[in-house]
Formats: C-alpha cells, sequence, structure tokens
C-alpha cells in the first residue's frame, strides 16, 4: 500500500504524532489548544477516537478535528467500535503513517514548551544517523 502523507517534502524523514483516545470533545478542545504551541514542529498528527460516542459528541469532533483549513497538519480518523489503545494505534501505523519518525502522545500530555518537540525529533534523527554503516 503506498501513502502520502501531506505536509513535507520528503517522506522519509517526517515527524509524526498519534493521539488515540476516547474521544471526549472536552479533552480534545484542550488538547487541541495545547497543540498549536507546537504544530508547526511536525508534519502530521493522526488523532484516532475509537469507541461510540453521543451524536452531539461525535458530530463535533468530526466538524472540528476533520477541519482540515483550521488544522491542516490533523488526520483524523474514527471507529465507533471501542479498540484496545495497541490496536489503535497499530491501525493508524499500518494504514495511515509514513513519516520516519513518530511520537505517541496521550489525551493528558502538555507540552509547555516547543523545544521539548523539536529537542527529541532532532535527537531521535541524530541517534539513527550514527548507526548508519
Amino acid at each position: 500500500m503506498s501513502r502520502v502523507a501531506i505536509g513535507h517534502k520528503d517522506e522519509k524523514q517526517g515527524r509524526a504524532i498519534i493521539m488515540v483516545d476516547m474521544g471526549d470533545p472536552f479533552l480534545i478542545a484542550y488538547w487541541l489548544r495545547n497543540f498549536r504551541r507546537y504544530a508547526h514542529l511536525i508534519d502530521r498528527a493522526y488523532i484516532r477516537v475509537t469507541g461510540e460516542q453521543p451524536s452531539e459528541a461525535r458530530e463535533w469532533l468530526i466538524k472540528e478535528l476533520g477541519n482540515e483549513y483550521k488544522w491542516p497538519s490533523i488526520h483524523f480518523s474514527y471507529s465507533s467500535v471501542t479498540e484496545d489503545h495497541g490496536e489503535a494505534v497499530k491501525h493508524v501505523l499500518d494504514n495511515y503513517v509514513c513519516e520516519k519518525y513518530v511520537c505517541l502522545l496521550e489525551r493528558d500530555t502538555y507540552i509547555l514548551d516547543p523545544e521539548f518537540i523539536e529537542h527529541n525529533f532532532s535527537s531521535c534523527i541524530l541517534k539513527a544517523l550514527k548507526t548508519l554503516p
């Protein structure tokens, strides 16, 4: 399966984050507020929501997270079937992610200093380069 990520020219060097959640709109809205601080440092954020939500919550999630003009770097996927956290992460990795560097975040991960993201991705890239023959 060929996958192309939008947002960077070299998909082999891309940076992505994955966040899997049960879809509480209040917590996701708060997470998005924090995400604005470091969104410019990643190429793609994959958000996977699983489980049944009330229709109002589901509609808000689809409207908010599916808005590519408001959130151009977010790829949102939804399943009404509750998935184990590992299953949901595997689904995202197998079906969407083509970036080389991936960071898994929880919805209660609040990054106060965007340099944290830059430092950790840069550190991974340097470690990977050191292992090349």
